[in-house]
């Protein structure tokens, strides 16, 4: 098994803790927001905040990752009648992209999605509630973002 060794220096090293605690709570505050209450969530608004069709809408959440000259970007969108993830990529910089896929595909609420790429591997996590439990999900490529395998459920039990 490959690992990535990671090493923090200057501002990123004096600001990891903070940064952890920033991306934790937005994430929380994320997934709160769109599992506990349909108040805040529908066609044309997340979290009581408005958007045009033509604007801004499927950028308001969306994690990006990039690698080489590779660009991946997954985002929620409703335009299948309940909230999707799709995602898309660039091989060129960000010049073009290809046409978006629907990362999740499922006929329940995906939300919350991370993204992640090393060389050519891509992984996508996010939280979704089609078990009728709220449960973590991950994709993975290891094509650039071409194909991805089947959808893993993440295992939430714990044991000590």
């Amino acid at each position: 098994m490959n690992r990535i060794n990671i090493k923090m220096d200057g501002w990123y090293k004096d600001n990891y803790n903070m940064l952890l605690f920033y991306f934790a709570s937005l994430s929380l505050f994320v997934m709160l927001a769109f599992f506990i209450t349909n108040n805040f969530i529908n066609n044309n608004s997340i979290f009581g905040i408005s958007f045009q069709k033509v604007c801004c809408q499927p950028l308001l959440l969306s994690p990006m990752a990039s690698s080489g000259n590779n660009l991946y970007i997954v985002w929620p969108d409703n335009k299948t009648g309940n909230w999707e993830l799709f995602f898309t990529r660039s091989v060129d910089g960000g010049h073009t992209f290809d046409i978006p896929v629907n990362i999740s595909n499922n006929t329940s609420f995906s939300a919350n999605a991370t993204i992640i790429a090393h060389e050519n591997h891509v992984s996508i996590s996010w939280w979704d509630n089609k078990t009728g439990e709220i449960q973590p999900f991950v994709r993975s490529s290891h094509n650039n973002g071409e194909s991805f395998e089947n959808t893993l459920m993440l295992n939430t039990s714990f044991t000590g």
